[in-house]
């Protein structure tokens, strides 16, 4: 009989619940980028806390943001790496034609 620590290894990892998420584990859930998460916290979606200095989310806190966006029918810009910001004053108006 094998000893107990060599039975512990044979398990696999995926039956380990895991109690928090990190940013990029959110990302991966949601296949989104890593920026976009850090979005949809800052939007008050995504309810995350912090061990030390790194962020992490609940399964449940992921699971009220998926109910969340779908409540609203949510539709994140993609991101294209550039400035997705529209509105005045974020360099997306018209040009101004000159005074007179």
């Amino acid at each position: 009989m094998a000893p107990k620590n060599e039975r512990r290894k044979e398990q696999p990892e995926q039956s380990l619940r895991r109690a928090a998420l990190t940013i990029d584990d959110v990302a991966a859930a949601l296949s989104c980028s890593v920026p976009t998460v850090y979005r949809l916290v800052s939007d008050g979606h995504l309810k995350t806390f912090l061990i030390g200095r790194k962020r992490y989310a609940s399964p449940r806190a992921l699971d009220a943001c998926v109910e969340g966006l779908e409540k609203l029918g949510a539709v994140l810009p993609a991101e294209s790496g550039g400035n997705n910001r529209t509105g005045p004053g974020k360099g997306n108006e018209a040009p101004r034609a000159p005074e007179a």
